[in-house]
């Protein structure tokens, strides 16, 4: 499948996501949630392999610390990772 690396992790005002996927599986779909379940943040067909979140959401507003959970998700593929935000 692939690898996603996030570093660092918690992270204070940016967080990087490193994705190792083969080429056959992009462009690939990205939604950060909350602990509540509500996404957050959304970054559509993404064909980079280097992301940056500054841990704002949709809307440009700074997010508060505490635990979210990153959703990227191809055609075939979908991979869940923790990612703690501190202000």
């Amino acid at each position: 499948y692939g690898q996603i690396t996030i570093n660092p992790n918690p992270f204070r005002k940016l967080v990087w996501f490193d994705l190792q996927t083969p080429n056959v599986l992009s462009p690939i779909n990205i939604k950060i949630y909350n602990l509540t379940g509500k996404v957050v943040k959304t970054f559509k067909e993404v064909i980079n392999s280097l992301i940056i979140w500054d841990g704002k959401d949709d809307n440009n507003k700074l997010l508060p610390s505490g635990v979210y959970f990153v959703n990227f998700c191809t055609k075939n593929y979908r991979f869940i990772k923790k990612v703690i935000k501190q202000n």
